[in-house]
């Protein structure tokens, strides 16, 4: 996909894709490990007592990075856009990036008609004391908004298309500053699922923590199509074995 920035039209790839010989399929040889991600999660998994997830995030610059196939946003500067809490850690975010369609296939959704929903926005966080040393992802799926309903605006397609960027080493990066407000995409409640498995894309490293909330969130079906526009195809790492994996349920209001 080509994007036209300040030294002209480029094609910026990372050395790992969604079709190929690149393609998902080879990525879990660099990780040998027996604990990767995405899985299928059965609503009637074990329930636990209730860790409750406590996010201070702030609205705040962001910096765009596109590196085809993937688009990130990271805060302009560290920990400008705050952190989650669960039981006594901290975790600052420090990346959000979208998936289409969804990664991981949660049964309560089937209600939508399929397995996976179209899209799974990922926000990446460190732990606050060690940052760099262990991964939490908070996973929030998106689905097409119904009649009524108010749909939440994702920010990820207008920069893209319309932005100037500066090529790097590391990609393209966008040149000017935008604001993003991370709590707006999020659902209101906080009923999750949660395991230990891995980052979804190359090097597949494990001890990930990951809560899924079990909320979906409305978006404008013409978003979802666009996005799929932009970028053909699925996003998503197909569903990995997990034998061994526990998955366990964490409701507040039931």
């Amino acid at each position: 996909m080509a994007v036209q920035g300040n030294s002209g039209s480029h094609q910026i790839a990372h050395d790992w894709v969604y079709e190929g010989v690149k393609k998902p399929g080879q990525w879990s040889l660099k990780s040998g490990g027996g604990q990767q991600s995405p899985v299928r999660i059965d609503a009637s998994a074990d329930s636990s007592s209730p860790e409750p997830i406590t996010t201070c995030y702030k609205a705040a610059p962001a910096k765009v990075k596109y590196k085809y196939p993937a688009l990130e946003y990271y805060p302009r500067h560290a920990g400008e856009w705050g952190y989650l809490e669960i039981g006594c850690e901290r975790w600052n975010l420090v990346k959000i990036h979208a998936h289409a369609k969804a990664e991981h296939s949660l049964f309560c959704h089937d209600r939508y008609g399929t397995p996976l929903l179209p899209a799974e926005i990922h926000f990446v966080h460190t732990r606050a004391d060690s940052p760099g040393d262990r991964f939490l992802v908070l996973g929030v799926f998106a689905r097409g908004s119904e009649d009524g309903e108010q749909p939440v605006v994702l920010p990820f397609l207008d920069h893209l298309r319309s932005g100037q960027y500066e090529l790097t080493t590391d990609g393209l990066v966008l040149s000017a500053d935008i604001a993003l407000c991370p709590g707006c995409l999020l659902p209101g409640k906080r009923d999750y699922y949660s395991y230990q498995g891995s980052l979804t894309t190359p090097p597949c490293t494990e001890n990930v923590d990951f809560l899924l909330l079990e909320q979906t969130i409305p978006v404008r079906r013409s978003q979802l199509e666009e996005f799929d526009e932009l970028f053909p195809g699925c996003t998503n790492r197909p569903i990995q074995p997990s034998p061994d994996l526990e998955v366990r349920r964490n409701e507040r209001h039931r």
